[in-house]
């Protein structure tokens, strides 16, 4: 495959995008059902109003760590998770968590230093017992830490699939051939010796004119490469594609469903959701 950098890099960008956007989403969603949960707690309990205070201190927290997002997904960019490198790729992410949340607390603390005597008219104090009070953060911090890298890791890996199903469909368009990743062999087939395929968890069943392979895709990513190769491949059930053109039969059902009967005598049942998309021209589908 002639994947090229800068296609993964500007996927794993646009989906780091879109990460630190659903942070922001989701981060204020939480904030705002815990600032009105403390309202109403307070309300209940016959406590005073607690005005701005709940709004700067959480939002201080997200604030703080929208920022350092985009540093660490600079930071994760470099490790990679392999056989060789993972027990160093988790050594250095522990230790990053330590330095995540000493700017975190850092950040947050300083825009409650500036905002509690402006708006509150009185100063925010967080040190008491230093090192209590700095292991309570990290802890707190840790799972978001976390949560983040598996989402910028998560980000990678789906940018680099769209970048291989992208060149294995320009390939596919350009030869004729699709290619079948098995284990950590790449398989290249000539669309038209394709019958059908029936899906296996995160794996596919391929079956061809001469052999059954059993390929790392799925169902949709296998159709668009057998469309780009001209090859006309419909789905008939949710867990199957076939070859419209080694089809020899088509034999209704009093249930609705359909059997295929292909060139070489095999059968498929395929279901009545997927009628429409495989009936031949003028086939009624009730």
């Amino acid at each position: 495959m002639n994947n090229t950098w800068d296609d993964i890099r500007k996927q794993e960008q646009k989906l780091e995008r879109k990460v630190w956007a659903w942070l922001g989403v989701i981060g204020v969603s939480f904030i705002l059902v815990n600032i009105f949960s403390m309202q109403t707690e307070a309300a209940r309990d016959g406590l005073p109003a607690l005005g701005l205070q709940p709004w700067i201190t959480e939002f201080s927290s997200i604030i703080a760590t929208l920022v350092l997002f985009p540093f660490l997904a600079i930071w994760t960019r470099a490790l990679s998770f392999t056989p060789d490198t993972w027990r160093r790729t988790v050594f250095w992410l522990l230790l990053a968590s330590v330095v995540f949340s000493f700017f975190h607390v850092s950040l947050m603390v300083g825009m409650r230093k500036i905002a509690f005597p402006v708006l509150l008219g009185y100063p925010y104090r967080f040190f008491g017992d230093l090192l209590g009070e700095s292991l309570y953060e990290y802890r707190k911090d840790l799972g978001t830490y976390f949560l983040l890298i598996m989402a910028l890791y998560w980000s990678r890996t789906l940018a680099q699939q769209a970048s291989e199903l992208q060149e294995m469909r320009a390939a596919a368009k350009k030869t004729g051939q699709i290619t079948l990743k098995s284990g950590a062999r790449l398989i290249r087939l000539y669309a038209s010796d394709f019958v059908y395929a029936e899906a296996a968890g995160n794996y596919v069943d391929v079956f061809t004119n001469a052999k059954q392979y059993l390929a790392r895709s799925s169902l949709i990513a296998l159709q668009k490469q057998l469309l780009a190769a001209g090859l006309d491949v419909r789905q008939v059930h949710r867990t199957r594609l076939v070859n419209m053109a080694g089809i020899a039969e088509f034999i209704p059902q009093g249930s609705g469903d359909v059997t295929l009967v292909l060139q070489d005598g095999t059968r498929l049942r395929a279901s009545r959701r997927y009628r429409k998309l495989f009936l031949p021209s003028g086939e009624k589908s009730d």
